[in-house]
C-alpha cells in the first residue's frame, strides 16, 4: 500500500510541475529554473498511469478507499493538465500543441524502453517549441540552453556516463518503484532495452501503431 502511495504521490508532483510550466508559458514570464526536471519527468508520468492502473485492483477494498482520494487528485491535475496545453494558445491549439498531446497519450502505450527514450526526447523538443513560440527573444536563448543541457545530461546518464538526481528514473518514490515489466528493463539507475542500445532502438522506433491509440485521463 505505501508503494502505491508512494507512486501516486510521485506523479501528482510531476502533474503540478509541468502545469507550472505551461502557466509560465501562457503568461509570457521567465522561464522556470525547475524546466529540466519538469521536462525529464513527463515519460515516468505516463509510466506511473500504468503501474497505478494495474495495481489498484489488486488491493482490498479497505486499501481502496485510503487511495481513492489520491487517486482523484491525480485525475484532476491530469485533467487540468490538458486544458492548459489545449488552450496556451489563443488562437486555438497549435499543430505543436496537436503532436505534444498526442505523444504525451502514445507514450503510455509503448512497451519498451527505446519507446520510452525517444519519446522523452519528443517530448523535450516540443515542450522547447511550445515555450519558443510565446518567449521573448531572450527568454527564447534560455529556453534552447536548458533543453541541450536536458538532453545531453539524459544521454549521458543513458549511456552510463552519469548519475543524477535530476534524471527521469531517478526522483523520489516514482524512479525506485518503477521495475521489471513487461519488455522494459529499468536497473540501478540504468535504462536498456531488450536485445539492443537504447539509442540504436531509438533509431528504429516506429510511432505509426501508437499514434493511433488513446487513453483516459490525458
Amino acid at each position: 500500500m505505501a508503494e502505491i502511495i508512494g507512486i501516486v504521490s510521485a506523479s501528482i508532483t510531476m502533474v503540478e510541475g509541468t502545469i507550472k510550466l505551461i502557466d509560465v508559458v501562457r503568461s509570457k514570464n521567465d522561464a522556470p529554473k525547475s524546466f529540466e526536471r519538469i521536462a525529464t519527468y513527463l515519460p515516468v508520468l505516463l509510466i506511473n498511469i500504468r503501474i497505478i492502473e494495474k495495481r489498484q485492483h489488486s488491493i482490498t477494498e479497505q486499501d481502496r478507499s485510503r487511495i481513492k482520494p489520491l487517486i482523484d487528485s491525480f485525475h484532476a491535475y491530469a485533467s487540468r493538465l490538458q486544458d492548459l496545453v489545449s488552450c496556451c494558445h489563443q488562437d486555438g491549439p497549435l499543430p505543436t500543441l496537436q503532436r505534444y498531446l498526442k505523444h504525451i497519450r502514445s507514450m503510455v502505450h509503448q512497451e519498451t524502453a527505446a519507446g520510452v527514450f525517444s519519446h522523452m526526447n519528443t517530448c523535450v523538443q516540443n515542450l522547447f517549441q511550445i515555450s519558443s513560440l510565446q518567449a521573448s527573444d531572450e527568454q527564447r536563448t534560455q529556453l534552447e540552453r536548458i533543453s541541450e543541457e536536458v538532453l545531453d545530461r539524459e544521454k549521458a546518464t543513458l549511456a552510463g556516463e552519469c548519475t543524477g538526481t535530476s534524471s527521469y528514473y531517478n526522483h523520489g518514490n516514482a524512479g525506485h518503484n518503477i521495475q521489471q515489466g513487461d519488455q522494459m528493463l529499468i536497473l540501478n539507475g540504468n535504462i536498456s532495452p531488450s536485445g539492443g542500445s537504447a539509442q540504436t532502438a531509438y533509431n528504429q522506433t516506429n510511432y505509426s501503431s501508437s499514434d493511433k491509440k488513446g487513453t483516459s485521463g490525458i
